[in-house]
């Protein structure tokens, strides 16, 4: 069965419909996309009709000794960073946004990995490219070159720093070890032989040091800094610094003793300095910061709409406005799980338009299930919980009910104007009996006609959308059965103002018409509910949830 809504192009100023992602739990992730290291830059675009993004981050260990001894020296280990970001249209990362992936390459040799491995000096092993995520792309003058910017870094897994080495001799005993993520280069056990610093939020890592040849500082701009090189490469050099480790802020390259002993190569060099794990302040939260597996990846898992939705609110409280208890308790907002497993709402928040906030502490949420939020005081229950107001919270006019996830993502909203009535009902996602009123080309009478295949309807698969670039349509499959889907009314800005529910659990009709009264299918048993009028066969839409 094929379900077909056609609609034109909008202009500026107007709204459109989006196609949904493909269903699988109203609020569950979608398939994870993994970005592994190709030594280029890659592209991530943030898909429509998310709320946020989880992204894993791992960088590239550093290189262990390649004229070792026996028991050599190894690498560095890189970092690994996780996070959420959030997507809206009036946060940071806004739906439909290009973001540039840099999966940091491991070092071959002495060379250091892509995305800023320091080299090594000499014989050491390069430092690890750092794995990232930014809004600008490298080959941008300004993102790669200048300083790190919290603006355009989101997530930075650093690079470990490579190890040192030395010649022919006891590696083992002498050799600087690598620095991990966010920690300094071993010095080597003979003093005048030091490692690079670790890169740090705020500083560079600082060039390891000898006798004979410095390492270089990390970079400013994320890279590792190159270890320090041999002095003498014909009479026999001293094992070269361990390059450092790539970051927000890149690890110091370790420096070198490079004087000859017996007709041997130098004794030690040390190792180079981690870079630093990094997730933004101003776009990233619940951030986890540590080290690495040592395979250097990304991975991104979109976040579509909450399986939490807000489902009714009662803003004007029966009877007289005493504000006592009893009739503060009477104004209330109900949210619903509408997912198929147990949300955790610890963090979460919901808000009206003049910024009161009401926070969840520890609360659990099965599927299914509905909590209460009352104005008013009272004991939290399963099912109730209690603002703890003195005075009344929700206008009795006009006002916006906001959902928040803990991390500030706005997966839905509710709003009311009807100045004569005491509650309203929310418009749900994925729920085949909740209404939604429109207008069509912001008139009273425009077109709105949906067009069904013939199919047999006999059980419950999941639906799936797509859009055909051919002709513009929008498309919900359903391989037989029925079931429902929901398709998101957006505005110019792609911020989501309301919703069109289609209810798909009878048979075959050739064509479904809207009217003033709603959207009845021709057997009249079952009704996808909706406020339209009929003039042609395409229509673009604009309206909003009341």
């Amino acid at each position: 069965m094929i379900v077909v809504i056609s609609v034109t192009a909008v202009s500026a100023g107007q709204a459109e419909i989006g196609h949904a992602p493909p269903r699988r739990d109203v609020g569950g992730a979608l398939a994870p996309v993994t970005f592994t290291s190709t030594g280029a830059e890659q592209a991530y675009t943030v898909p429509e009709g998310v709320t946020s993004l989880e992204i894993q981050a791992v960088g590239a260990n550093g290189g262990s000794t390649n004229l070792s001894s026996p028991a050599g020296v190894a690498g560095g280990t890189g970092g690994l960073v996780t996070g959420e970001v959030a997507v809206g249209p009036n946060q940071a990362i806004k739906p439909g946004q290009t973001l540039y992936v840099e999966v940091g390459g491991n070092p071959t040799g002495e060379r250091g990995g892509f995305n800023g491995g320091g080299s090594a000096g000499g014989d050491g092993s390069g430092g690890g490219g750092a794995s990232d995520v930014r809004t600008c792309s490298r080959t941008s003058g300004s993102c790669p070159n200048g300083a790190p910017n919290p603006l355009t870094r989101l997530i930075v897994a650093a690079g470990g720093g490579g190890a040192g080495s030395c010649g022919p001799g006891e590696c083992d005993l002498f050799a600087g070890t690598r620095g991990s993520a966010g920690q300094s280069g071993g010095d080597s056990p003979l003093a005048a032989r030091t490692g690079g610093g670790a890169g740090t939020l705020l500083n560079l890592g600082s060039a390891g040091v000898s006798s004979d040849a410095v390492g270089k500082p990390g970079g400013a701009d994320g890279m590792g800094g190159n270890g320090g090189g041999p002095l003498f490469p014909v009479q026999g050099p001293g094992g070269g610094g361990g390059g450092g480790g790539a970051g927000y802020f890149g690890g110091g390259g370790g420096g070198v003793e490079a004087v000859p002993q017996d007709g041997q190569y130098g004794p030690a060099s040390g190792g180079g300095g981690g870079g630093a794990n990094f997730a933004s302040p101003l776009a990233v939260s619940n951030a986890v910061l540590g080290l690495g597996d040592g395979t250097p990846r990304i991975v991104i898992t979109p976040q579509p709409a909450s399986a939490i939705q807000i489902t009714r609110i009662y803003y004007n409280s029966p009877g007289p406005d005493t504000g006592g208890n009893k009739s503060l308790n009477a104004e209330w907002v109900r949210l619903r799980n509408t997912g198929g497993t147990t949300r955790q709402l610890r963090g979460w928040s919901i808000s009206d338009d003049d910024g009161h906030v009401y926070r969840f502490g520890s609360m659990a949420l099965p599927p299914g299930a509905s909590v209460t939020v009352h104005t008013g005081r009272g004991r939290d229950t399963a099912s109730d919980r209690y603002w703890n107001r003195r005075r009344y919270m929700w206008d009795n006019k006009s006002d916006v009910a906001r959902l928040h996830r803990a991390n500030g993502a706005l997966p839905d909203q509710c709003g009311y104007d009807n100045p004569n009535a005491s509650e309203h009902s929310c418009a749900v996602l994925g729920s085949p009996a909740d209404t939604v009123d429109f207008r069509v080309n912001n008139q009273s009478r425009q077109t709105l006609q949906l067009m069904v295949a013939h199919g047999t309807l006999t059980s419950a698969p999941p639906l799936d959308s797509f859009l055909d670039p051919r002709t513009g349509q929008d498309f919900i499959t359903a391989p037989g059965g029925y079931g429902f889907a929901d398709y998101w009314i957006l505005d110019a800005s792609h911020e989501r103002i309301g919703d069109v529910v289609i209810n798909l659990v009878a048979a075959s009709p050739p064509i479904l018409q809207c009217d003033a009264s709603g959207a009845t299918l021709p057997d009249g048993s079952h009704t996808w509910v909706g406020t339209c009028s009929v003039q042609g066969q395409t229509a673009t839409l604009q309206g909003n949830i009341p």
